[in-house]
């Protein structure tokens, strides 16, 4: 079961909590961290593949990538869905200067950022997927094994600035989002992993590797 840690930075105030990826949306007044992993044995008993499936054909569960291949998910967001051509462009690291400018506090002692940049593309389906995101599916995992802290900065942060799909998202729309964590500074960033709660993908998530 993939699960998430969260760091909520509420005026410059940081307080950690832990959640259940899936689960219910929390409020936050300002910039919020989360951190998520998936369990490493569904990773390495995951079915290898070299690329995707191509567009239309949705992705098999336990498919494995590498950086800038793509997937075709089907997605949810209120209620609705539709099928999305995901591709994790490239994991970067931050500094520790960057960490320290949004002031999410002593929770992220020890900690560096690192930045996923994603781009969905929509594919099909009739659902109104506008103004969504895929932070909550995607798991960023360490090559420990870890859980990395993703966090959500509510105003523009320039080394990773996190996008909602665009209204309207039709077939054939695409835009580029960035999805911020931190991880021990020990550690690094080893895969992204989509494994929604309660789904086909959660023991069986598609797999990229970095």
């Amino acid at each position: 079961m993939s699960r998430s840690t969260s760091l909520v930075a509420v005026l410059g105030v940081a307080t950690l909590a832990l959640a259940a990826c899936g689960g219910s949306d929390e409020e936050a007044a300002a910039p919020t961290t989360t951190s998520s992993s998936s369990a490493t044995s569904s990773s390495s008993e995951a079915t290898s593949s070299s690329a995707a499936a191509p567009a239309g054909d949705v992705t098999a569960p336990g498919t494995e990538l590498a950086l800038g291949e793509s997937a075709v998910l089907e997605l949810e967001y209120t209620g609705d869905t539709g099928t999305v051509e995901v591709t994790v462009d490239a994991v970067r690291q931050g500094t520790q200067a960057e960490l320290d400018s949004l002031e999410i506090g002593e929770d992220a002692a020890g900690l560096l950022p690192w930045y996923v940049d994603v781009t969905l593309t929509r594919v099909g389906g009739e659902g109104d997927l506008s103004n969504g995101t895929l932070d909550s599916d995607l798991d960023v995992v360490t090559t420990s094994g870890s859980p990395t802290a993703s966090i959500i900065e509510f105003s523009t942060f320039e080394p990773c600035n996190g996008e909602s799909a665009p209204d309207p998202f039709d077939p054939g729309t695409s835009y580029t989002t960035c999805i911020l964590v931190a991880a021990d500074a020990a550690d690094a960033v080893g895969s992204i992993e989509f494994a929604p709660f309660d789904s086909d993908y959660e023991d069986a998530p598609v797999v990229w590797r970095v």
